[in-house]
């Protein structure tokens, strides 16, 4: 280490002393990552998902299986889809192979998925049987199901975690996948920026 750095990392320790208590959670890396499990944990107690399409069409969304996709900085989801006729109770299903851009939403705390993409539909075996709902539909269905999830909050911070950040004067910011899971960097809060409201 350079005297300079030296110097100035000794400073640093001076003017950040009265915050030594929230600080100690962000010293060294300063970046924390939130693990496929979390995610996992999150979606599980969400999915399925029932909605009615157009006042016709019915569907039941499964748990995503997600996959990191870090050359990408994308997560990718895999996502069961049954569609129901609601007049005629016929049904088709298959799989949606979807990938998702991700973004911090300040205002909750929130990691949100953002740029929806899908990639591929893969039908059910069977589909077209006779007394089944026509297969096309889910794949007029799927680009209109993947877009349901743009902005879907996968993940929210702490509040714990929340007032620390607050303590110290940083900020979440910019989110990368990586091997490891969505990693979030540690950046000095901008005068104007402002964490939620601190609970209770």
């Amino acid at each position: 280490m350079s005297e300079v750095n030296r110097i100035r990392r000794a400073l640093g320790w001076v003017l950040l002393a009265p915050a030594w208590p929230a600080l100690a959670a962000w010293l060294g890396p300063d970046t924390f990552t939130i693990g496929l499990s979390q995610i996992d944990a999150v979606l599980a107690r969400r999915f399925p998902m029932k909605r009615r399409l157009l006042d016709v069409l019915e569907f039941e969304l499964g748990t995503p299986a997600l996959q990191l996709l870090p050359q990408d900085n994308r997560l990718g989801a895999k996502l069961y889809l049954q569609i129901t006729d609601a007049a005629t109770g016929q049904k088709a299903s298959g799989r949606l192979h979807s990938s998702f851009g991700l973004r911090y939403a300040a205002k909750d705390a929130s990691v949100r998925l953002t740029q929806p993409r899908l990639e591929q539909v893969e039908f059910d075996a069977g589909q077209g049987a006779a007394g089944q709902l026509d297969p096309q539909w889910l794949q007029t269905a799927a680009p209109i199901v993947a877009r349901l999830l743009d902005n879907y909050a996968v993940y929210r911070l702490k509040p714990e975690q929340l007032e620390l950040m607050r303590r110290a004067g940083v900020q979440p910011g910019e989110l990368r996948v990586t091997p490891l899971g969505v990693e979030i960097h540690i950046e000095p809060m901008s005068p104007a920026a402002e964490l939620p409201p601190k609970p209770g």
